[in-house]
């Protein structure tokens, strides 16, 4: 419940052109694992294949980790 506060709050602050990125570094190959159940079911509702070659090391970017993160989802 409350990251889908978060969301609608960012997408309003987006319309109205007041959103400021959170800039952080975080590992992004973390960030895709956390989200295998989202992309699982994506892929199995349109019977497409998954491929992913990931890789074993952090891949360390700096972004704002909520914003990728709703990109990844």
């Amino acid at each position: 419940m409350n990251k889908m506060v978060k969301q609608l709050l960012t997408l309003t602050a987006l319309e109205f052109g007041n959103d400021k990125p959170v800039m952080e570094q975080f590992d992004l190959v973390t960030l895709i694992k956390r989200s295998p159940f989202v992309l699982q079911r994506y892929f199995s509702i349109r019977k497409a294949p998954r491929y992913f070659l990931m890789p074993v090391e952090p891949v360390m970017v700096w972004a704002d980790e909520f914003k990728i993160e709703e990109v990844v989802t």
